[in-house]
């Protein structure tokens, strides 16, 4: 039990992280003065089609490998510069439209330690027979049944799997379904 709270925890921390250092979605349209530098690297102009077993096979490739994989993305960095967070993706995953934020390492190679896929953004209602087909996805790619969890106080429902030392979560809160993989990194948490 302390195990998936402090899991849920670490999950909810990395959502956050996610949702208040990301690039504005409105950012490629933004101009800048001709007389500053530009600081973000080449966005991604194309959707790339991904498989579970796809993400899954991004975890603890270098940021070098996962550009030669995926391409350059849009870098997402704290406000300040000071902290590489990722990179983000416009994705196709299960044929639905998703952004793709991946979470590096503080080590020389940044390292992908996780990633979030969001597949619905909050801007549509997210149905029932969505999550339930999300549900289905993942319960036969991992080959096991959910562990659930929720509704919590605040309306979150949870859906956990794990397989081969990865952890794959499923998060419905409001209208923003979001898919969490992350790799079990030294020991149980305690």
């Amino acid at each position: 039990m302390k195990r998936t709270l402090s899991y849920l925890l670490i999950c909810a921390l990395t959502l956050g992280l996610l949702a208040g250092c990301g690039a504005p979605a409105d950012a490629a349209t933004e101009q800048q003065p001709a007389d500053e530098p530009t600081t973000t690297t080449t966005e991604q102009t194309a959707q790339d089609t991904v498989t579970l077993d796809g993400l899954t096979g991004l975890l603890g490739k270098t940021d070098a490998e996962l550009t030669g994989t995926l391409g350059e993305g849009t870098e997402n960095w704290t406000s300040d510069k000071s902290f590489f967070i990722g990179r983000t993706y416009a994705v196709t995953l299960e044929d639905s439209a998703a952004t793709l934020y991946t979470i590096a390492q503080d080590d020389e190679a940044r390292t992908v330690q996780s990633l979030s896929v969001w597949l619905s953004d909050g801007s549509t209602e997210v149905s029932e027979e969505n999550v339930n087909g999300w549900i289905d996805t993942l319960t036969a790619y991992i080959g096991a049944d959910a562990e659930v969890s929720g509704p919590s106080e605040g309306g979150a429902q949870a859906w956990h799997w794990s397989r081969d030392a990865v952890y794959y979560d499923l998060q419905l809160l409001d209208q923003i379904l979001t898919l969490s993989i992350q790799a079990v990194t030294g020991g149980e948490l305690q």
